[in-house]
């Protein structure tokens, strides 16, 4: 498993509605034949640094929905976490959509192109 790159000086901030509460929610019932998956995803996860853990006022819980394939036989889980709430109250980022036009007068007289000017 791929693990999360260092942190950065300057974190992401997320932005929620003015007068917003924290979003802690009760966890879904999981079924016992699950309970060991769930802990063995949860500690995979914890050990190659993608999640940690917390003391926040914030809680979202996490179910299996079932898989789109339709192949239950594998016994593989897909976890997933229900950030629905949380969504509601975040303000969204908004940022203008560059103009083609824009994009390619800025290339005007360049003879090479390198991977870094193109995600420039």
């Amino acid at each position: 498993m791929p693990r999360m790159p260092p942190r950065c000086k300057l974190d992401m901030d997320i932005t929620e509605t003015p007068g917003a509460r924290p979003v802690s929610r009760c966890p879904y019932p999981v079924s016992p034949q699950h309970l060991p998956e769930l802990e063995r995803q949860i500690m995979t996860l914890l050990n190659a640094d993608i999640i940690r853990r917390s003391v926040s006022l914030y809680a979202s819980p996490v179910l299996f929905p079932p898989k789109k394939d339709g192949n239950k036989k594998d016994g593989k889980l897909c976890l997933c976490i229900d950030y629905h709430r949380l969504n509601r109250q975040t303000l969204r980022d908004r940022f203008p959509t560059p103009v083609a036009k824009d994009l390619i007068a800025r290339t005007r007289g360049a003879r090479m192109f390198p991977e870094l000017d193109l995600q420039s």
